[in-house]
């Protein structure tokens, strides 16, 4: 075996393990799943990523996830070409044959504006959340008959978080969610600004939660753009809908995402999830039916996540891993695997991945094979694949979700066993010949 096949083994394996947006978003949309596809490209595409991008572009203009939007679609493409991207390129001169010559110009207008920015001391306000266009739904502030003196008192006090004039401001007649020009109310600012005290004061006291400024932000996606942890959590206890997008699509989610909180991401992720009780409830049907999920403990781990697909990819359904109220009922009504079949399933499973048959391991894998099942030893279908050196079996059970840090009995993973697929002296080779 030639060391370039070490090479890959070890590549494949090791990347496997951290998760680029970029790759997660090209799994949901091969899974048809646009939504999730649209969040992780939005997320990567405003960090500079030109493949993002590219792909952002065409999910605005085929309309997947999101209306379809032209200007929106030329933007990105025209952000992408800026990084040397031929297909970028070539897709914003086709569709600028669609637009109109006001559209074009637009679209060259947000493109030229670049990625979201904020802006320094001399405002709390960052630039722009995303670009504006319409179709959202959701609360905007209505003005007020307040004084010009109430709401400027009001809006004052949120931004320097100076609760007890805020306080005053409502005690003489300001309105708590009157809006400046660009549709920012108290509880925006104070959540922009990480204000946790008064943000939870500004909720219990009737603060719209909901509320949107004038590019379809919310006081929810404020918080996650600038890394306020605690605002979040006082806005989720409160009951702010982390589902809501922009005026761009993007969603809280997405934002916290781009900007690399990952404290932001696990509670919005948390807020999103289903109730513990009905993923117990799946957890145990799982078992039923054969599909080896976690133990029963309500927490939608890999190994849960991976048997909800096995059994959506089963019953010939979109195999995103989540578990629904309807689906639920479709596990209780399925009839078990025959401990027979999956036994002799699994055995067919791993001889095909010991010899690199990749027709009868994607046949398997489509019929709900669980890809991580094991024999008595614990063996997987990735260990056998890495003790044989097979890089296209190893490539396609990686992208199947195989476990690559998974133990057989000895404390044996399959990146260890590639590295045993190969010679010391292949070995010692590749390191003198890469650290020359």
């Amino acid at each position: 075996m030639r060391f370039t096949t070490l090479f890959v083994l070890l590549i494949l394996l090791m990347s496997a393990s951290v998760r680029a947006d970029f790759y997660d978003g090209l799994r949901a949309y091969d899974s048809k799943d646009y939504r999730a596809a649209f969040d992780y490209w939005m997320a990567s595409a405003n960090t500079g990523d030109a493949r993002s991008q590219l792909h952002l572009a065409q999910l605005y203009e085929k309309g997947l996830a999101v209306p379809q939007n032209y200007v929106q679609a030329h933007r990105w493409y025209n952000l992408a070409a800026g990084q040397g991207g031929d297909k970028a390129r070539d897709a914003r001169k086709q569709i600028s044959r669609k637009m109109s010559s006001e559209q074009v110009a637009q679209a060259q207008k947000l493109a030229a504006a670049g990625l979201p920015t904020r802006k320094t001391a001399s405002s709390s306000k960052p630039k722009t959340f995303q670009p504006k266009h319409t179709g959202n739904s959701g609360a905007k502030p209505k003005p007020t008959s307040q004084s010009p003196a109430d709401q400027k008192a009001l809006l004052a006090a949120a931004e320097s978080g100076n609760l007890e004039a805020l306080k005053s401001a409502l005690v003489t007649g300001a309105d708590i969610n009157s809006a400046d020009n660009d549709g920012w109310t108290a509880l925006m600012f104070a959540s922009v600004t990480g204000r946790t005290g008064l943000a939870k004061y500004l909720t219990q006291s009737g603060a719209n939660l909901n509320v949107r400024v004038n590019d379809g932000a919310t006081p929810l996606m404020g918080a996650a753009l600038t890394g306020s942890t605690g605002v979040i959590k006082a806005l989720i206890d409160a009951g702010e809908n982390s589902g809501l997008t922009n005026n761009a699509g993007a969603t809280a989610l997405t934002m916290a995402r781009a900007k690399g909180h990952a404290d932001i991401v696990a509670l919005l992720k948390k807020s999103n999830a289903p109730p513990k009780t009905l993923i117990a409830q799946a957890q145990s049907e799982l078992a039923r039916l054969g599909y080896e999920p976690s133990p029963v403990d309500g927490i939608a781990g890999r190994r849960t996540t991976q048997a909800i697909a096995a059994f959506q990819g089963k019953i010939g359904i979109r195999r995103d891993g989540r578990i629904t109220e309807s689906l639920l009922q479709q596990m209780k009504t399925a009839k078990p695997l025959p401990k027979a079949r999956r036994n002799r399933d699994l055995k067919t499973f791993f001889t095909a991945a010991e010899k690199g048959d990749t027709t009868t391991v994607k046949r398997l894998i489509k019929d709900g094979i669980n890809v991580n099942g094991t024999d008595k030893a614990d063996w997987t279908a990735l260990m056998f694949a890495a003790a044989q050196g097979r890089t296209e079996m190893l490539t396609l059970l990686l992208k199947s979700n195989a476990e690559i840090n998974k133990q057989n009995q000895d404390g044996w993973t399959a990146l260890m066993m590639a590295v045993l697929a190969v010679s010391p002296n292949q070995i010692d080779f590749f390191w003198r010949t890469n650290s020359a």
